[in-house]
């Protein structure tokens, strides 16, 4: 529940997903797809038809810049986190905690992997190297439960925690009563994402190593919604978890939009259940399946018989991992995203932020 903390309690209530978004959705990747992503592989039930979420995705020529060195930022220095709350950083951190996933991987991406000493638990744990940092947050019974001790022991200089739910509100006011700075982090859409990115950046001194990686993200983002902007925008139901779609105006429905579809939501900005009703009125051309749903079995659901994406063999399970978590690396959620939702186009693929310089 990493990108989106609504999102997992909504896959916690169905029982079978209530890590997925925190802690990575458990997926693996078949032969097939291309290296830039793993990706769920289709069970043998699938009819051929069903659409192929990477085979029009097509490489470009272009290198990948690593990320440039960045000159020391001037500390102390103070900084206005997501929730409007300003955190001064007396000096440059040297131990950093980090509460998201998508922060983990930011923190690598910058270059800053070897000054992590604590980190959420990940169940798609990237970078590989992150296996080294202990965990000091856990989901626990429904509930994020972050060890303090634990982070205190650590001697952290500075906490980047989760906002909208992502961290325990009392968990923040109790590291910062100990007086240790706490960045709270939360991006409701995509330009979020980039804004906070910048932000980590400037935080742990690496300003011109985020705008790297951020003017790397836009041009990708831009290239694909380039590439899928003349072609019709098919409805697309993403299955959460069953019964669970994206909210209006959030930020998975942004990233359909972006990769050429249009989003069935809920028909609430809060609320992530649809009815079996609402779906079925809504008759999803492409259905994904975010979940660990198999195919096979979600054809058979009541009234789904009646659906235009069942009757063309539109159903596909994808990786949700790559799509929600909000890091460096979501412009390949997007190609991935773009490629199961138009397989009859080139897809441009840019090459994967270096998790670690």
């Amino acid at each position: 529940m990493d990108a989106l903390r609504p999102i997992s309690r909504a896959r916690h209530l169905v029982a079978t997903l209530g890590l997925a978004v925190l802690l990575g959705a458990c997926s693996a990747a078949p032969a097939a797809t291309p290296t830039l992503v793993p990706t769920t592989p289709l069970p043998s039930s699938v009819p051929t038809a069903v659409p192929s979420i990477s085979a029009s995705v097509t490489p470009t020529d272009s290198p990948t810049p690593a990320p440039t060195a960045s000159p020391v930022a001037a500390f102390p220095q103070t900084l206005t986190d997501d929730e409007g709350t300003q955190v001064t950083l007396a000096a440059q951190p040297a131990r950093i905690v980090s509460l998201m996933p998508a922060v983990t991987e930011t923190l690598f991406a910058l270059g800053v992997g070897d000054e992590i000493v604590g980190k959420a638990q990940d169940l798609t744990l990237y970078p590989p190297q992150a296996s080294a940092v202990p965990d000091v947050e856990k989901f626990d019974n429904g509930a994020v439960a972050v060890d303090v001790e634990k982070i205190v022991a650590a001697k952290a200089d500075l906490v980047i925690a989760g906002g909208n739910y992502g961290t325990p509100a009392d968990t923040v006011a109790k590291l910062r009563s100990l007086g240790i700075p706490v960045l709270v982090v939360y991006a409701p859409n995509v330009a979020g994402v980039m804004s906070d990115i910048n932000l980590i950046g400037k935080a742990v001194g690496k300003a011109d190593s985020a705008t790297a990686i951020t003017t790397q993200m836009q041009a990708a983002f831009d290239a694909v919604k380039a590439a899928v902007a003349s072609a019709p925008a098919p409805r697309v139901y993403y299955e959460i978890g069953e019964g669970y779609a994206p909210a209006d105006g959030s930020f998975l429905a942004e990233m359909i939009t972006d990769a050429g579809g249009t989003p069935i939501t809920t028909g609430s900005t809060t609320k992530w259940d649809i009815s079996a009703e609402k779906l079925l009125k809504a008759d999803p051309q492409i259905v994904l399946l975010a979940d660990f749903s198999k195919v096979a079995d979600a054809v058979k659901r009541p009234g789904w018989s009646t659906l235009t994406a069942v009757k063309n063999h539109a159903v596909a399970p994808i990786d949700d991992t790559m799509i929600s978590r909000p890091g460096p690396r979501l412009f390949l959620g997007l190609q991935l995203l773009a490629a199961a939702i138009h397989p009859e186009l080139t897809i441009p693929q840019e090459s994967p932020v270096p998790a670690v310089p």
